[in-house]
C-alpha cells in the first residue's frame, strides 16, 4: 500500500492516457526523476506535486480521490518506521511526585474522545530538571503512542549562541519518519506543512528540548490530536501559552527530602546512611539543584574511598556553592537579572527577558555549575539537569 499502490496507479493512467514519462513532464511541470521514483513506488508526492498531476492526467472524481487516497498512506503500512529518538530513562529519576501528576493528567486529555492537541511547556531555571522529567514522562507514557517518539535538543541556550533552526529539525523529523530526502522541501513552512501532515493520523510524542523561544517552536508543533508535543525551555513561552493553548508546568528546584533521595540513588543507599549529616550538608551547598547535586555525586562515586563529609569542604573552599538571593526592593521588576561570576543574583522577580527568575526564599542557582554539563551525564542537551 501507500508507494506501491500510488506508483502502481499512477503509471496505469498515464498508460491510458497515451503519455510518455516524457509528455508527462512537460504537461504537469514535474520533474521525470521525481516521476520515474513515484511511478517505482520509493517516493510519494507533495500536496502541490499530487495537484500538478491529477491536472495533467485530467482525472474525473472518482480518480483523484483513489489518488489523493494512496498519496496519503504514509504511515507505518508505507514506511515501516516508527521513529524511536528519545535519549535513555535515568535509572536515578526521583521526585517530582507534582510534576508528574500534572502531566500524566495532560497525557489522559489527549486519549479523549474529541480531544484536542496538547502541548505543555516544561519551564525552569537552568540545572533543574527539565530534559530530565521530559524523557521519563515520555518514556512512562509510550505505550499510549505506538507511532512512535521523536526528540531533538534545539540548542537554545547552549553556550555556542547558535541555536538549531526550525527546518533542521523538520528535515530530521521527516528523515525519521520515512520521508526519502528527494521528497524533503528546503524551506521551513513546506517542511511545516509536510511534518504535520505525516503526523496527521499517528499517535505519536514529540520532544522539543532547550527551546529558545516561541518562533524556534511554532513550525515543529503537530497538529494531531493524537500526539503529545513535550517542550523544555528556560524562557516562559508565554506566547505559546497564550495562542497555542500550550499547558505551562513550572519547576523549582528539589526539596530538601528530593535531593538527598536523588544523591542517595546515584551514591548508593549505604554511602549515603553512612555520612547522612554530610550528605545533607552537601545538598544545601548545591541550593537543591538537579545539576549541581548529579555533578557532585558523579564525584564522590569516582572516589569510593573518600568520606563525602570532604567533598563538602572542597566545595565551600573553591566557591562552588551557591550564595543566598539578597533582598529587591518591590519596584524592582525589570531588566536582567545579575548573575555575575562571583557575585550573589541581584533580582528574585522575573526578568523582563521572560527567563525563568531565581526562586523566593532559597539559596540563588542563577550560577552556572562548576563543571561542564556534559562531564555530569554526556546525554543531549546535559538532561540530567537541565
Amino acid at each position: 500500500m501507500g508507494r506501491a499502490e500510488f506508483g502502481r496507479l499512477l503509471r496505469e493512467v498515464r498508460l491510458r492516457s497515451l503519455l510518455t514519462l516524457e509528455n508527462l513532464v512537460e504537461m504537469s511541470g514535474v520533474s521525470v526523476r521525481a516521476i520515474s521514483d513515484m511511478e517505482r513506488g520509493q517516493s510519494l508526492p507533495r500536496q502541490a506535486t499530487l495537484g500538478e498531476l491529477m491536472g495533467a492526467l485530467e482525472l474525473d472524481e472518482d480518480e483523484r480521490r483513489r489518488f489523493v487516497e494512496a498519496a496519503a498512506r504514509r504511515g507505518q503500512g508505507a514506511t515501516g518506521r516508527v521513529p524511536r529518538q528519545l535519549p535513555p530513562d535515568l535509572a536515578v529519576f526521583r521526585g517530582r511526585e507534582e510534576a508528574l501528576a500534572t502531566v500524566y493528567g495532560l497525557t489522559a486529555q489527549v486519549a479523549e474522545p474529541g480531544g484536542h492537541v496538547v502541548v505543555a511547556v516544561i519551564g525552569g531555571m537552568a540545572g533543574v530538571g527539565k530534559t530530565t522529567l521530559a524523557v521519563y514522562w515520555a518514556h512512562h507514557v509510550a505505550d499510549h503512542f505506538p507511532d512512535g517518539q521523536l526528540y531533538v535538543n534545539l540548542r537554545g541556550f547552549e553556550d555556542t549562541g547558535h541555536p538549531m533552526d526550525p527546518a533542521e529539525a523538520l528535515g530530521g523529523f521527516l528523515a525519521a519518519l520515512g520521508v526519502s530526502d528527494l521528497d524533503i522541501p528546503r524551506g521551513a513552512e513546506e517542511r511545516g506543512a509536510l511534518f504535520r501532515e505525516w503526523t496527521a493520523s499517528r499517535r505519536m510524542t514529540v520532544v522539543l528540548d532547550n527551546a529558545r523561544d516561541e518562533q524556534q517552536v511554532r513550525p515543529l508543533l503537530p497538529a494531531s490530536t493524537g500526539c503529545l508535543t513535550v517542550i523544555t525551555s528556560r524562557s516562559q513561552l508565554s506566547s505559546l501559552v497564550a495562542v497555542e493553548g500550550a499547558r505551562p508546568v513550572g519547576l523549582d528546584v528539589w526539596t530538601r527530602e528530593e535531593a538527598l533521595s536523588a544523591l542517595a540513588a546515584r551514591i548508593g543507599e549505604e554511602r549515603y546512611r553512612a555520612e547522612p549529616e554530610a550528605a545533607g550538608a552537601l545538598v544545601e551547598l548545591c541550593g537543591h539543584l538537579a545539576l549541581a547535586v548529579a555533578i557532585v555525586a558523579a564525584q564522590v562515586s569516582v572516589t569510593p574511598g573518600s568520606r563525602y563529609a570532604w567533598s563538602c569542604g572542597n566545595c565551600a573552599e573553591a566557591g562552588r556553592c551557591w550564595t543566598p538571593c539578597r533582598p529587591v526592593p518591590a519596584e524592582s521588576t525589570s531588566g536582567p537579572c545579575s548573575r555575575g561570576p562571583t557575585g550573589p543574583c541581584r533580582r528574585r522577580q522575573p526578568c523582563s527577558s521572560g527567563i525563568w527568575p531565581c526562586t523566593r526564599g532559597r539559596r540563588c542557582r542563577r550560577r552556572r555549575p562548576p563543571h561542564s554539563r556534559a562531564s555530569a551525564c554526556g546525554r543531549p542537551g546535559g538532561c540530567c539537569g537541565s
